[in-house]
């Protein structure tokens, strides 16, 4: 299986079944104890293996429907009702755009259970999916090569999957930091028997918190991620598209054509891609990519793909995959996290990370 590539950069991980067993009960895990119960219908737009032949046995068994991710949204809304679906799980960033739609619509959809996971809950996105779904979202911090890593209970304080992974903060020179400070996550998985993952670097700051949470579970404690954030795409039609769509952009190409990534948008109807080449490059792979691309975004779309050497970091050591020129205040939602967000980018930061 391959990673998703929110950093920019997508990694083929290799597993056997039991493992991965293991890794989709560790999110079952998490719902369970946010109340989900086996017999609820569920609604994902996450678990992209449910399109496959087992995976679409196992839908029917766990009263799963998948939604692909590039779904349009009048779609999404339309299978919701038709499924009556009981719990939501899909990436932070195709949820926040459904609940946007839902409630300009003036017709929220109720649920037991909403998880965001794949990118940053802000405060914005947090309240509007609450509006839309009646619920206060539970947010999922994990990635597809390790599964959960923490998840948030109903105090809202995200416990760590101890049992299935060790969990390190670190400085700079890989140094675990006290309690409390703020590094970069790194995790040891201990079920990842095929391909170990040894202190596997995620490229998010978080932290390792001392006080206990009060509620039932006895997992400790991580403070709240910063990173995996991306601008929200305006389309000359003036809607917006999520992150999460784009990095499925070469699905129906038999597998992604780049190591690294990262797609600069100039105007509406003007984005630049950049790509780093697989060592086996396909030509035909990329075009399609760009086609996916120029689809989405309407007729008349100039997308430039353009070979480069390297995508660079941000100077606070993350990737940015997906920046946007536009100014925000012309385009509602394009940056829904607030002006004190630690991890925001600011017009000025993604004006010298284009230049670099």
């Amino acid at each position: 299986m391959s990673t998703s590539g929110t950093s920019g950069r997508a990694i083929t991980i290799r597993r056997v079944p039991r493992e991965m067993r293991v890794t989709r009960r560790s999110y079952l895990r998490s719902l369970l104890y946010n109340g989900g119960r086996p017999w609820h219908r569920a609604a994902t737009m996450a678990s992209t293996w449910l399109a496959k032949k087992k995976g679409v046995i196992m839908s029917v068994i766990s009263k799963t429907r998948y939604i692909p991710p590039t779904t349009p949204i009048d779609e999404q809304i339309r299978i919701l009702n038709e499924y009556r679906a009981q719990y939501l799980i899909g990436q932070t960033g195709g949820l926040y755009l459904l609940a946007r739609e839902l409630l300009r619509r003036g017709k929220p959809f109720p649920l037991r259970i909403v998880a965001p996971t794949g990118a940053t809950l802000m405060p914005e996105m947090r309240q509007t999916m609450r509006d839309a779904f009646g619920v206060d979202p539970r947010d999922l911090y994990g990635a597809v090569e390790l599964g959960t890593i923490s998840w948030q209970c109903r105090r809202g304080n995200y416990h760590l999957d101890a049992d299935r992974m060790i969990v390190e903060i670190v400085d700079e020179q890989g140094n675990p930091v006290p309690t409390g400070q703020t590094g970069q996550v790194v995790c040891t998985g201990l079920f990842n028997y095929t391909m170990p993952l040894i202190r596997y670097k995620l490229l998010d700051v978080a932290s390792l918190l001392p006080a206990p949470c009060g509620c039932k579970v006895q997992f400790p404690l991580m403070g709240t991620v910063q990173g995996r954030i991306n601008d929200f795409l305006p389309t000359a039609r003036g809607d917006l598209v999520s992150p999460h769509y784009l990095y499925h952009i070469f699905d129906s190409a038999g597998g992604s054509p780049v190591k690294e990534w990262r797609i600069i948008q100039h105007a509406p109807n003007h984005l630049t891609y950049e790509y780093v080449p697989e060592d086996n490059f396909n030509p035909k792979a990329l075009e399609i990519g760009m086609n996916v691309i120029r689809e989405r975004f309407g007729p008349g779309t100039r997308v430039d793909a353009v070979r480069v050497e390297n995508v660079p970091m941000t100077p606070n050591g993350k990737r940015t995959c997906i920046v946007s020129m536009m100014k925000p205040g012309d385009h509602s939602g394009m940056r829904p996290w607030d002006a004190e967000a630690a991890a925001g980018m600011s017009q000025e930061l993604a004006a010298a990370l284009i230049s670099r």
